[in-house]
């Protein structure tokens, strides 16, 4: 005897899958009186796949990996903005270029004093009317500009000598196997942290710029 069941709209819950799946009247458990055994069973299994497939069951141990991984975006995304807001206040609050008066580069230049003080870099104007003591700054590149007057600057070899007056400065005597060099208005020196250098002779005076470059 053919019996076609008819299918109807109303979704049938499935207990063993936690899923409700809309099937017709001919999946339900009278239907199955009319099928021989072998399509009941690969339909159950076509329905334990499918139920499968549309509600995959996550293991716990990898939940608690999503809930981490989601923890940590939304930590990195706030860290980013501040990030980005501290940038930002810095550049409202500064046209990113800085301007020195005139009047206090000459004054720096006359007498010595600083112009620029940032914590990557310093900028000073200096003036010698004698010979000073040998340097070595541990993490502090030098750049000096001569602006006027005349010296006798060594630079390189061994500092005699030498002392540790504050943390990571040095003063020293003398040099042995420096390079002397007579210089003047118009003269650049570049000196890496940890190279000795002194104003050995000066005649009357020198007066130059200095930058200093800070090593973290």
């Amino acid at each position: 005897m053919n019996r076609r069941p008819i299918c109807t709209s109303r979704p049938v819950p499935s207990i063993r899958f936690r899923v409700t799946l809309p099937i017709c009247s001919a999946h339900s458990p009278r239907a199955f009186a009319y099928r021989p055994l072998h399509i009941t069973r690969r339909f159950e299994a076509k329905l334990r796949y499918n139920a499968a497939v549309r509600t995959p069951q996550v293991p716990r141990n990898v939940r608690s990996l999503y809930r981490q991984g989601a923890a940590m975006k939304l930590w990195l995304v706030s860290a980013s903005l501040f990030t980005i807001g501290v940038f930002a206040g810095a550049q409202t609050n500064s046209s990113g270029a800085i301007h020195v008066d005139p009047e206090k580069v000459a004054a720096a230049l006359a007498k010595g004093g600083s112009l620029v003080t940032r914590p990557d870099l310093l900028v000073s104007g200096s003036h010698r009317e004698a010979a000073g003591q040998v340097e070595i700054h541990d993490k502090e590149t030098d750049v000096l500009y001569v602006v006027d007057g005349e010296a006798t600057f060594v630079t390189g070899g061994q500092m005699v000598g030498g002392k540790v007056t504050r943390p990571g400065q040095w003063l020293g005597s003398d040099i042995t196997g420096g390079q002397s060099r007579h210089i003047a208005r118009g003269d650049v020196f570049v000196i890496p942290a940890g190279i000795p250098h002194w104003f050995k002779e000066v005649p009357k005076s020198v007066s130059y710029f200095v930058v200093k470059v800070l090593k973290p």
